[in-house]
């Protein structure tokens, strides 16, 4: 399957071969315009006839807009008649009409669309549907056309030392400002905007620097100058990871790509540098979420500052000599061939990663304009430039061979309702999170993609840890995700049920054995196994049963309660929803409710069975009475240390990761995780404290000689205190795991350029 069809980069294929539509439109660029259409077919590639004219309709909208620059504007015919083999008047597309009739009135003609339905009958359909008026297209500014300069050559305050690139429109040069005695990327050409102003207020580092523009007369042009970077362009190095096998793709290609542009450029490797120290370590994955997020930062800062790119791609990224990527041509800039090919002429963008809504703003037949588009369709754009780069081809793929401008964008609109192509990442943390990020960042639906440029960086700052990436997207047959199958009210019920009836058995039948066995009158009758069940139960064990059926079904009760916003959370993530404030304070709080609910039902029965006792039995002795009101708070420690630990880990490091997948922020992070940090090393300590109690416990026993249960017990909560001391280190490392992508105030051990210029 061959890559989808790019109307600017990609839109031309042979076998084995990669013809781009850009470097056609660039070789014509210095004939236009022709004397004799025939010329055109000098340009066309070899081959495909629908290839072949998909080029020639490009070709004569260059070779239309440079004879408008010079007074005239060709009409379609002259074409058709000259070249009747490849077009025709019935097969000549919208987009070529519109760019004759935008031409035309940027020149100070007034032609009517009617005229054009009846030139074309074909397009009178597409063409009622148009708001087409004088207005629809806003005039380009124009100026002479441009004389390409030479080294040395002097242009107002700038110094030309070599051609970078050149276009139809641009010519763009490294030169040096002798004003300020720096270097810069002077881009000369024909047409001025009012975009450089808005750009030059852009300070970003991950965004190219627009210093300002100017017009000359000496030969008149417009300039506009700007950070000269290095390092190629992200587009070279996709053109280096697609030379590697998947297992062998590492962040040295981005090296590798960077340092030998460094040297076309005769410019110095960076020393000392802790960027790409990393790069020479990073993952493949790892790479491309790095460069992701530092792409998305920027394009989060344009959008605050209302400027929308509208033409992410890998070829406007350009690459620092450190690897830092670095937007660049925010819908201003001619250094290529776009600037009046197809939609371009009036909205910018390159159709293979063009958003739905975008292609529809592209779309002349479409209601959507461009003003409907919010930072959210760059942010799609993104997502498919990450998609190519991790994977070295785009998200989909299609064997079409467009025609013209409009199939084009009417296959890619197409290809869009489909689901991106499936990839293998069950083995890899880091690839799993990028996979998942990247697919939510392709939903069709703007609604559902990441809000804006910094979520979509925190999502994928994951990536960029993939020990930490586990908690969030476990394993398959780890332990987490194995939990995350159960249900959350049975594990619930598991931790904080089973330690209390442990130690509620354990207290029935320790003070059943050292002390009710020592009060003759608290015996069951002899002749009681005639009687029915309940008559049988001895005082003690009713008040037991009483105590238990009490204390048991309203502790249930109250935690089903405090689980209740936990449970909407993990229901609101599996919608594919964020997570509300409310869930996610119980995923930090619920192990602690759980403890204080069950501490609680344990303080209460400890003071309810002496007094019940002395009551019921006035010779019962303040020793029993205290000895028994100790062992009920041993209990209650246990009931209140060990669920707490237990729940907690649970909640805290296996949902509450799942809670934050949608949005990867928690501006409150930093405050739980201290507040959680302090209760768990209170819990310890308690914890600590249990096997002393129950050594107590032992020393104070008048039947020392029958203490097996509860030296029993002193070995148990021995290992009790073992395990708590592990859930408390277990929690330590995770909530630094946490706060490794959570944590807006821990220095990121991943480097990352400085934000602040």
């Amino acid at each position: 399957m061959n890559d989808p069809l790019d109307g600017f980069e990609q839109a031309t294929k042979t076998r084995g071969d990669t013809l781009d539509l850009e470097s056609f439109l660039e070789a014509f660029a210095a004939s236009a315009p022709v004397d004799d259409p025939r010329r055109l077919l000098e340009f066309l590639p070899v081959g495909d006839s629908s290839k072949r004219r998909l080029v020639l309709v490009e070709l004569i909208k260059l070779d239309m807009s440079e004879a408008a620059a010079k007074g005239a504007v060709p009409r379609i015919e002259w074409y058709v008649q000259a070249i009747p083999e490849l077009l025709t008047t019935e097969s000549v597309p919208l987009d070529l009409a519109l760019e004759e009739l935008q031409l035309r009135r940027e020149s100070g003609e007034a032609p009517r669309s009617e005229a054009y339905a009846e030139r074309f009958p074909g397009l009178a359909n597409a063409l009622e549907k148009l708001p087409l008026n004088n207005q629809t297209i806003a005039p380009l500014g124009k100026l002479a056309g441009i004389t390409e300069s030479t080294a040395g050559e002097r242009i107002d305050d700038f110094t030309i030392i070599r051609p970078l690139g050149k276009g139809a429109f641009a010519q763009v040069y490294l030169a040096r400002q002798e004003s300020m005695q720096r270097l810069v990327a002077l881009k000369v050409s024909q047409r001025s905007g009012d975009e450089p102003r808005a750009l030059a207020q852009l300070q970003h580092p991950n965004i190219v620097r627009v210093y300002d523009h100017r017009q000359t007369t000496q030969p008149a042009a417009h300039l506009l100058y700007m950070q000269y970077v290095s390092g190629g362009t992200l587009a070279d190095v996709l053109k280096w990871a697609a030379t590697r096998i998947p297992e062998h793709r590492d962040g040295t290609l981005v090296l590798q790509s960077v340092d030998e542009n460094l040297l076309r450029a005769a410019q110095p490797t960076p020393e000392a540098s802790s960027i790409r120290n990393w790069l020479q370590t990073a993952s493949w994955p790892s790479t491309v979420a790095w460069v992701g997020i530092q792409l998305a930062r920027a394009l989060e800062y344009a959008d605050r500052n209302a400027v929308l790119h509208r033409d992410v791609k890998p070829a406007n990224v350009l690459m620092s000599a450190e690897g830092i990527p670095k937007l660049a041509d925010f819908n201003v800039s001619a250094t290529g061939l776009s600037g009046r090919a197809g939609a371009a002429a009036f909205f910018g963008g390159s159709l293979a990663y063009m958003s739905p809504e975008q292609l529809r703003a592209a779309d002349a037949t479409d209601p959507t304009e461009a003003a409907d588009l919010d930072g959210r369709s760059d942010i799609y754009s993104l997502g498919v430039l990450l998609w190519e780069m991790w994977q070295s081809h785009r998200p989909w793929s299609t064997d079409a061979s467009p025609t013209s401008w409009s199939a084009a964008m009417e296959s890619q609109r197409h290809l869009r309702n489909l689901p991106p192509h499936d990839c293998d990442v069950d083995g890899d943390a880091s690839a799993r999170v990028l996979y998942r990020v990247l697919l939510q960042t392709l939903r069709t639906d703007p609604a559902e993609r990441p809000a804006d440029g910094g979520e979509l960086a925190g999502r994928l700052r994951l990536a960029l840890f993939p020990n930490v990436a586990n908690r969030f997207d476990p394993p398959k047959n780890s332990i987490a995700s194995r939990l995350l199958l159960l249900s959350p009210w049975m594990l619930a019920a598991l931790v904080i049920l089973v330690p209390n009836a442990l130690a509620g058995v354990f207290n029935f039948f320790y003070n059943e054995h050292f002390i009710i066995k020592q009060y003759a009158e608290m015996q069951p009758l002899a002749s009681g196994s005639e009687l029915p069940w309940l008559q049988r139960l001895t005082f003690f064990e009713t008040l037991a049963l009483v105590v238990n059926g009490i204390a048991f079904p309203a502790a249930v009760l109250l935690m089903l309660w405090y689980l209740k916003p936990l449970l909407r959370g993990l229901q609101q993530v599996a919608r594919g929803e964020a997570t509300d404030e409310h869930a996610l304070g119980s995923a930090w709080n619920i192990g602690y409710q759980a403890a204080t609910i069950g501490a609680a039902f344990w303080a209460i029965a400890g003071i309810v069975y002496p007094v019940a006792l002395k009551l019921a039995y006035p010779h019962f002795a303040p020793a029993d009475c205290g000895h028994f009101f100790l062992s009920l708070i041993m209990c209650g420690l246990v009931a209140w240390a060990y669920p707490f630990f237990g729940l907690t880990v649970i909640t805290v490091l296996v949902y509450y990761p799942q809670m934050m997948r949608p949005t990867m922020k928690d501006p409150a992070f930093e405050i739980r995780a201290r507040v959680l940090e302090r209760r768990a090393a209170r819990f310890l300590l308690i914890s600590a404290g249990i096997p002393l109690l129950a050594a107590v416990l032992v020393l104070t026993s008048e039947h020392k000689g029958e203490n097996i249960v509860t030296l029993t017990a002193v070995i148990a909560t021995a290992f009790g205190l073992a395990a708590a001391f592990t859930a408390f280190q277990t929690l330590r490392q995770g909530l630094a795991d946490l706060g490794t992508v959570l944590s807006p105030e821990r220095p990121s051990p991943v480097p990352m350029p400085d934000e602040e210029l």
